[in-house]
């Protein structure tokens, strides 16, 4: 397993919908132009991919991000799921599935309350479907991802807060 790349978004959190099994949590991409960026990479210009080859590490900026939580009734882990949508220097497209599970500090009924912190980490493995030649070595990865989440509010957490996300991504190639 060797480390791939990194990726911080902006989310606004569109609220907690509570059912009879547990609750949801929705999620969007704050503003297209503070998403974020992705691939940082560490220490290297370049990867190596399954065919052995090395290639050129994409640059570029986030443009699209939904995610949804979902929890057991007065459970802190939930599944989580979620699609980005990256755009590279070179005007690529990368899409992005991810699925995995969300730890948060507090259970999502505790979100609700005033001054609740809105804090959890998060373990995901990603799917990229890039149609460019550039970068379609990407979808060859097999890749792990953990992250930090991070949002407060003084109000409870009402639609339209914040979310920062960082979550470094692993190849397992």
């Amino acid at each position: 397993m060797e480390y791939a790349c990194s990726f911080d978004t902006l989310l606004r959190f569109e609220g907690v919908a509570p059912d009879a099994e547990g609750y949801s949590l929705l999620f969007r991409g704050a503003k297209p132009h503070a998403l974020g960026s992705f691939f940082h990479v560490a220490d290297a210009a370049s990867v190596l991919g399954a065919d052995g080859r090395s290639h050129d590490c994409p640059s570029g900026r986030i443009v699209s991000v939904e995610e949804q939580a979902s929890f057991d009734v007065g459970a802190r882990d939930g599944s989580v799921s979620g699609r980005l949508t990256f755009e590279t220097d070179d005007a690529a497209v990368i899409d992005t599935t991810y699925s995995g599970v969300l730890r948060l500090a507090r259970s999502p009924r505790e979100l609700l309350e005033a001054g609740a912190e809105l804090r959890g980490l998060t373990w995901l493995t990603l799917t990229f479907c890039a149609s460019h030649s550039r970068y379609q070595w990407l979808n060859e990865h097999a890749c792990v991802a953990n992250g930090r989440w991070q949002g407060h509010s003084s109000s409870g957490h009402e639609r339209g807060t914040i979310v920062a996300s960082e979550v470094d991504v692993y190849s397992a190639r």
